[in-house]
């Protein structure tokens, strides 16, 4: 299941495997050792969930594979440069969460949208 219902609670969903993988994505790093710091916090995981939940995160454009590592991508922020130009800028789950006031469970969901969203727009 990709989102929560009244059955399913976010952290059981790969949603909230998602967000925990990003919350631990401090730095880039191989899948072994993201695997090691997932599998510490959450003894209920399986590989494969994690997995699931690295392609939902790859594909939503908020990670990187490159030479064995993976690495962290967040945009969201639209900036208005000199020519008054709007330019995506990069910002971060935990800086996103200050900005909006929120919690981490709570701004999940409506960040993952904006990506979307900036997604969508860039591409059309």
């Amino acid at each position: 299941m990709i989102f929560p219902n009244k059955y399913i609670k976010l952290n059981n969903t790969l949603l909230g495997i998602a967000a925990l993988t990003l919350s631990l994505l401090i730095e880039p790093m191989n899948m072994n050792l993201l695997w090691g710091k997932i599998s510490n916090k959450r003894k209920d995981l399986t590989f494969d969930q994690f997995v699931l939940a690295l392609d939902l995160l790859f594909v939503l454009g908020l990670i990187h594979f490159s030479e064995n590592r993976i690495e962290k991508l967040i945009l969201i922020k639209e900036k208005e440069q000199n020519d008054k130009k709007k330019v995506s800028v990069i910002i971060d789950f935990i800086n996103y969460c200050e900005i909006r006031k929120l919690n981490k469970k709570d701004a999940l969901i409506p960040y993952i949208l904006e990506i979307c969203e900036v997604l969508k727009n860039d591409t059309a």
